[in-house]
């Protein structure tokens, strides 16, 4: 016995696998309607209740990020992923639950927060949302 496989014995611990999957959105952090700034709390706060009202709790991890296009232009922002994680139970096909819930709150997103855009996006795709502000 290997001495992984031993301490996995004596500690009790035990593994969960699965096809690896992944939905982001990304979202600026600019109130385009107001021009202030989005606060992390603030946007954490929205996204605890859009979760709360939804039939199936999805994990989901924020980290604020930077878009860059050459010196002229930089943007903070922020990006919002949700892996198939392994611990999400009772959904039957999880990929599309998954992207479901990302696009649902990728629209709750752009009308709350008054963004020109967002981007939504998956292994295959890449789907930009746009609203007139």
């Amino acid at each position: 016995m290997t001495v992984q496989a031993e301490a996995h014995r004596l500690m009790n611990i035990t593994n969960k696998s699965r096809e690896f999957y992944e939905c982001k959105i990304y979202i600026g952090s600019i109130d385009e309607k107001n021009k202030k700034s989005i606060k992390l709390s603030k946007i954490s706060k929205f996204i605890k209740n859009f979760q709360d009202c939804y039939e199936v709790m999805i994990p989901l991890r924020i980290t604020e990020t930077s878009y860059l296009s050459g010196s002229q232009y930089e943007e903070k922002g922020y990006e919002l992923g949700v892996i198939n994680y392994p611990r999400i139970k009772n959904i039957k096909n999880e990929q599309a639950e998954i992207k479901d819930f990302m696009i649902l709150l990728a629209e709750a997103l752009i009308v709350e927060f008054n963004q020109k855009r967002l981007s939504v996006v998956d292994d295959n795709y890449v789907t930009m949302y746009e609203a007139k502000i």
